[in-house]
């Protein structure tokens, strides 16, 4: 069963209204780079630059790196 958001257009001044990103929601957003794979669909669903996803796709690629 499909829910309704009621006014979605609050959830994107609340975002932009935060001071900075927690971890969380960098988290859930490289779930969501994960599972669409499409960077610029990303920046638009999260209101985060696409300049901005390619950097924490990086440092979390770069984290999982192990030391040689």
């Amino acid at each position: 069963m499909r829910k309704l958001v009621e006014d979605p257009h609050l959830l994107d001044e609340f975002i932009q209204e935060q001071p900075a990103y927690s971890a969380d929601f960098k988290a859930l957003v490289i779930k969501l780079l994960d599972q669409h794979q499409n960077v610029e669909q990303v920046a638009q669903l999260t209101n985060v630059p696409a300049r901005t996803l390619y950097h924490w796709l990086q440092d979390w690629n770069q984290s999982k790196k192990k030391p040689s």
